[in-house]
């Protein structure tokens, strides 16, 4: 009983640390928000997006061809599983989809984990940070560029996460959406990511413990 508590008693943690710090953004359809320089080389991310002028997240752009100004309005049109016009890439019937691979790198990079499924990555560091939007970039098909170096690291790890892990990659998808942006003239803007939930960690806590509770029930009908 002592060694299954001690399992259960780990894996809780590795789940609350694995939700730490993360949470929901509040952005939604008919809002105005501004994005500024990040870490990261230009055209791409990451942005640092505000909201009334208040700090709210990081995020990543997901096309190629479109842009805006640092600290302009923009208006988020929706709040889609997919990039208004497609970008580069393409689209269909006016939208390109969003990959289920740059919601599983994203989300993990929210979640403070991305440096654990990819080696070599770091947060608040600026080649981390281009690496990971050339990577978004080509899984988007909005280059064609062959990776190197981390870039490549980041996108074979959202490769095989497809195969050796598909629930992870189905939980990325459901929390990760596109902020549909546009200029205050009506034109499309460069589309971001958002996350629009995670896990609460006292979900997380209560899940924990009736994991504890069964084990206990478990070892008592043994006896």
């Amino acid at each position: 009983m002592k060694k299954i508590r001690l399992v259960i008693g780990t894996m809780l943690m590795i789940l609350m640390l694995a939700v730490s710090g993360a949470s929901a953004d509040t952005i939604v359809a008919g809002e105005v928000i501004q994005l500024y320089d990040s870490y990261g080389d230009s055209p791409g991310g990451a942005f640092s997006v505000y909201k009334n002028g208040v700090y709210q997240f990081e995020t990543f752009c997901l096309e190629y061809n479109e842009y805006f100004y640092y600290g302009e309005p923009l208006t988020v049109a929706g709040v889609t599983k997919q990039a208004v016009s497609g970008g580069v890439g393409g689209s269909v019937n006016g939208a390109d989809p969003l990959d289920s691979r740059t919601a599983y790198l994203y989300y993990n990079y929210r979640i403070n984990q991305l440096s654990s499924i990819a080696s070599g990555f770091l947060y608040s560091n600026s080649a981390s940070a281009t690496a990971l939007q050339q990577a978004i970039w080509y899984i988007e098909q909005e280059t064609t560029a062959p990776l190197s170096g981390l870039a490549l690291t980041l996108y074979n790890a959202a490769n095989s996460a497809l195969t050796s892990n598909p629930s992870a990659v189905l939980t990325a998808y459901n929390n990760v959406a596109v902020l549909n942006l546009k200029h205050q003239n009506g034109t499309n803007s460069q589309d971001q990511l958002t996350m629009t939930s995670v896990p609460e960690p006292a979900t997380m806590l209560l899940l924990g413990l009736g994991l504890i509770g069964l084990a206990g029930v478990r070892s008592r009908l043994k006896k």
